[in-house]
Formats: structure tokens, sequence, C-alpha cells
């Protein structure tokens, strides 16, 4: 297979010296090509790219503007029909000795879609820094682990990654921040990749570095816009559909304890609803409603007890199996006989889900997550005294800071109110609703 080394650069001239000569020792070692993008560099950097290339008999594509969507240069790419393609930054030094590493995995396996290498770090003025940073794919994981992780962070390290370039499916993202990571998802789709535990570049680490001048904000945003029409792709959910229910388990659930775009609460949250909406929309069988729903319910902080599920479903069925609880919810010994009917109403395999222990003032032990004034359960019936239980437990995880605190207009207006009259009172005046406040705090 040849392999082709894309450069695009916009002309960083004081490192894209070092990095051409880089290139240069690759095609004297006749293990690759060179192709490059010449992305709107000044024109005095221009010229130096034509000679460079005419003298190394490599054709170069001059842009007049710069454009950070690579939705142009892939277009290239596949218009020249190129095999396998690795795209190293205009501030790396690209390492030779990787090609013969390259080409001998290649021979070891041609059915490979991907071969992905660690960098070196070096600084401005390319020295080392002695740490090397490794790819996050692994190639000893099942792929559904590997997929589910993609979604949480980039697999791989862009200017490392050769990859072939015919097995990337259209349509390309116009993305700034997503392509490579776009990439990585497909080529993890596509499977057959390797791992080599060596380094195919030295990594230059410097202000001036694209990723360096966006705030992950900016990055964030942008990735969820495009991440959300990669669920939506042909590949994706043709990868889903040939899924077994233990595969679509595993899945699920590693993306609930490692979220998607880095674990951002924002963001996160977005790319859930939309797979799990996806997955159920794509495969129809039953036990997957409760499993899917009911877990991401409870990772975004909201506990239902057994039956609740079905308002979330357009299916008529009142079984309370169908619609399980997502938290196990137990008395402690001793509990008064209507706290014992209530904790009925929730899952009692600890295994399964996250289990709580109530008690009340029967108990014969206060070692439980909520102590109940059981008083209050004689005009209650037994559903509400199951409400009351989630009601008591949310708002302990939100005193506690497990979950973010939600308020009400009025709550926010008081809020505002507070703030406003906080600014007009002198200090001395706002001690005793300071101190009120503490005490019913203390209380709570």
């Amino acid at each position: 297979m040849n392999l082709t080394i894309c450069l695009v650069t916009r002309g960083r001239s004081q490192f894209l010296e070092e990095c051409l000569q880089s290139l240069e020792a690759c095609l004297q070692a006749g293990l690759a090509k060179v192709l490059i993008f010449d992305n709107g560099s000044p024109d005095e950097t221009s010229i130096k790219l034509a000679k460079w290339s005419e003298k190394n008999d490599v054709e170069c594509i001059r842009y007049e503007e710069n454009d950070s969507r690579l939705g142009r240069i892939w277009r290239e790419v596949e218009e020249r029909k190129l095999s396998w393609v690795v795209f190293p930054g205009d501030d790396d030094i690209f390492l030779v000795d990787s090609l013969k590493r390259f080409q001998h995995e290649l021979e070891a396996n041609t059915s490979l879609s991907a071969i992905a290498f660690n960098v070196e770090t070096i600084d401005t003025d390319g020295k080392k820094l002695n740490k090397v940073r490794r790819p996050e794919f692994r190639d000893n994981l099942a792929q559904a682990l590997s997929v589910a992780k993609s979604f949480h962070e980039p697999q791989f390290l862009w200017p490392s990654l050769f990859f072939r370039a015919d097995v990337i499916e259209p349509p390309i993202p116009t993305s700034r921040f997503y392509f490579d990571w776009w990439i990585g998802q497909n080529l993890i789709l596509s499977g057959n990749i390797s791992w080599v535990d060596e380094c195919a570049i030295q990594y230059r680490i410097h202000p001036l570095q694209e990723s360096h001048l966006s705030n992950s904000r900016r990055k964030y945003f942008e990735a969820t816009q495009w991440m959300v029409k990669f669920i939506d792709s042909n590949q994706f959910q043709a990868w889903v559909r040939k899924l077994d229910i233990a595969e679509i388990n595993t899945f699920w659930n590693y993306l609930l304890l490692h979220q998607p775009i880095y674990s951002s609460s924002y963001y996160s949250g977005q790319i859930l609803q939309k797979l799990s909406s996806v997955l159920l929309e794509l495969r129809s069988e039953s036990e997957l409603f409760p499993q899917i729903i009911g877990s991401f319910a409870a990772a975004q902080g909201v506990w239902l007890k057994s039956g609740e599920l079905k308002n979330l479903t357009l299916n008529d069925s009142t079984s309370e199996m169908i619609f399980p609880s997502n938290i196990s919810v137990r008395a402690v010994s001793g509990s008064c006989k209507a706290l014992l009917l209530a904790t009925q109403k929730f899952c009692q395999d600890s295994s399964a889900v996250r289990t709580f222990w109530v008690g009340c003032k029967h108990s014969s032990t206060s070692n439980s997550d909520f102590l109940f004034d059981c008083h209050q359960f004689a005009s209650y019936e037994i559903d509400q005294i199951a409400d009351l239980v989630i009601l008591k437990l949310s708002e302990r995880a939100e005193l506690t800071g497990e979950f973010a605190f939600l308020t009400t207009g009025a709550e926010q207006s008081f809020i505002l109110w507070l703030r406003r009259v906080k600014k007009r009172v002198p200090g001395w005046a706002l001690f005793p609703l300071k101190n009120f406040v503490g005490k019913v705090r203390n209380k709570l």
C-alpha cells in the first residue's frame, strides 16, 4: 500500500523548515509520498513551499485564502484516490523510522484500516520534553467499548494516525475542531486498527498551537453539533443494528460512567439524549427501554419508583414489571409498616442499581441515608410515601452537591431580590438574616 504524507500548512515559517527537512528524509527513504496543501500562507512562505516541492518532485496545491475547514482538502484526497494517508502538523517533525514500522505492520495484516502511533513532545526550540503521549485507543478492547470511548474523547493522536482514506464515508464535516475526532470514530466503526507503542512524530508544544488559541466551550459546542450528525449517520446506525443486547449494554453503560464530550455536564446530556433516542428507535427489544431510559434518567438525577417509566413512552401497559424502578430503596431493620410497604415500590436488588437505606423513629438503627418522621405518613397513601422518599433523597443529593440545584422562577426572583437588598443594606443589618438562614440550613 502507498502512503501519502499530507502536509497542510498556513506557513508558520519558524517551524516549517524543520518539518520540511523531516519530510525530505522520508522521501529519500523511498517509503512515502508527500502532498503539500498551501492553505493561504503568506507570499514569501508560499514561494518557499513551491520551490521545495519542485526540488523534491512533490505536488503542492495552493489556496489563496486560509480555510480552517478540511473539506476541500479531503476532496483532493478523494479525487487522487489516495490509499493510506497521515496528516502531520507543520510545526511537527516526522520520524522517518516510523515508516519502516508502518510497512511492517501492514505486511503482517493487510486488512488493517488504521495504524496508530505515539508522539514525542518537544518545546518551541525543538528540545525533547521527555514525555511521550499515547493515544487513548487500545486494540485489545471490544469494539462496543472502543466506540463508546470515542464519544468521551478522541481516541487517536491526529498527527501520528496512519489510516486508509478509502474507508471514510461521506459526508465529510466542515468542522474545525471535530474533523479528526470524526475520522477516528469512523475508523473505529470500520474496525481492524493496530496501535504501535512507538513514536511517529516529534510533537511541538508552543503558544501558537491552534488548540491553545480556542477555549473549551468553543470546541465542545462544535463537537456536540457534529456528533449529533455522526449519530444520525448511516455508518453509525448500521453498526448499532448489528449489535447484540450485551454489546448495547456495554456501549451504553460505559457512556453513563464516562460521558460524552469529556463528561461535560452541559454538553454530554445532549449527546446521551440523542443516543438513547436512536438506540431505542433502531432496536425494538422490550428490555432495552427500561435499561436505557431508566439508567439515563438516574444519570440525569431523576430517580423513579416502579411504574413511572410509563410516563416516558407511548407503551400503554400498566405493568410495573415492564417499568421497573431505576434505584433501590430499602428500609433498615425495625422500620414502620408504611415505610416498608413504600420501599417495595423500588427495586430491591442492590447489585443492579444504586441503593439507598431509609429509616424512621421505629428503626433499630439510625444508620441510613434518610430518617423519616413517620407521623406524617398517617394521611399518605403508599404511593405518596414512595414519592416523598424520592423527594427527600433528591433534596439531600442537592444539599450534598451531588445534584445541581434547579430553581423555580419564583426562587430565582427571590435570589435576585436578595442580591439587590444586599447591595443597599449595611452589613450589620444583614447579620440577623444570615443567622436565621444558617439555623434553618443546619436543621435540614
